[in-house]
């Protein structure tokens, strides 16, 4: 008989071989775990997230959680199951998204990949409607060891961002991503994770890396300012001095528009890769059904 239990540091080696098979066959967005240290990195990250396991027969066979962001939308974390068809990934599904809408959810959403069929199909079934505010994103890693160094020259114009230069990044950012609607409170929060670049006495670009899951949450150069090598220098001393500084030196991810090609064709030409195309999927708290717990084999 199979059982929901809550996932242990024990799970964590089955967990990510099981996430790392579905990131290779480009089934989900989230999670990206290939190891049992990723696992372990994310939920110290997020200690208020949720992860459930099922187990039959003494081996993990599925494997689903969420967490909670500050708008109240739940993100899901799989179901990844190692038998598709036994009706394990609609009885986590169903018990996380229960769980979720207790603890003040309105919405759930999930990350699956473009060529997902069965997956898009499951999700629709499950009560999933494909996000039309949220474009279809092209996940992608950067490994230690395999981007290329800044050059010096780039290097030189690239220091930490300060609190005085809050206003010019917020100004460069909305320019470039105007939907995007974080806060000055967040941003000057982010303020040490940024790094500037100038050009002709003045800050023509920045990039902000987010921990501890180290993801490139923005890079954004003056239109004025492209095609000078100015971008792709500040991700490289960015990526450079995080590997340099790290105690285990991780992936570090990225997500650009798949409509953007030219963000798509940087992203590759840094050296970006291990891709998976992704739309995201959301259900609003109100088409969540109340999982009543019943094991799908009995």
């Amino acid at each position: 008989m199979a059982t929901i239990r809550p996932m242990t540091p024990a799970d964590y080696p089955t967990v990510a071989a099981m996430a790392h098979e579905a990131a290779i066959r480009g089934l989900v967005g989230r999670p990206t775990w290939s190891t049992a240290a990723d696992v372990a990195a994310e939920v110290a990250a997020f200690p208020g997230a949720v992860f459930l396991v099922v187990e039959e027969g003494g081996a993990v066979v599925g494997m689903a959680g969420y967490r909670l962001t500050e708008y109240k939308e739940a993100e899901v974390y799989g179901p990844l199951v190692i038998n598709e068809g036994s009706g394990i990934g609609a009885w986590l599904e169903g018990r996380i998204t229960t769980m979720a809408k207790q603890a003040g959810a309105e919405a759930c959403s999930m990350l699956i990949g473009l060529n997902n069929r069965s997956g898009a199909a499951w999700a629709e079934w499950r009560g999933y409607h494909p996000d039309t505010e949220s474009p279809e994103t092209l996940l992608c890693w950067a490994f230690p060891g395999e981007i290329a160094a800044p050059s010096p020259e780039v290097a030189r114009k690239v220091r930490p961002a300060r609190p005085e230069d809050l206003d010019r990044i917020l100004q460069l950012h909305s320019q470039a991503f105007p939907a995007d609607n974080e806060s000055r409170d967040r941003w000057a929060a982010a303020i040490p994770r940024c790094r500037v670049v100038e050009e002709d006495g003045q800050v023509v670009g920045f990039c902000r890396l987010d921990l501890p899951i180290p993801f490139i949450r923005a890079l954004c150069i003056d239109p004025d300012y492209r095609r000078r090598g100015l971008g792709s220098g500040l991700l490289r001393v960015v990526l450079t001095e995080f590997w340099a500084q790290a105690d285990q030196p991780v992936p570090v991810k990225a997500a650009v528009r798949l409509d953007n090609a030219a963000a798509v064709q940087f992203c590759r030409r840094i050296g970006f890769r291990q891709e998976i195309p992704v739309a995201k999927w959301t259900k609003l708290e109100r088409d969540v059904e109340v999982d009543e717990g019943a094991c799908p084999k009995d």
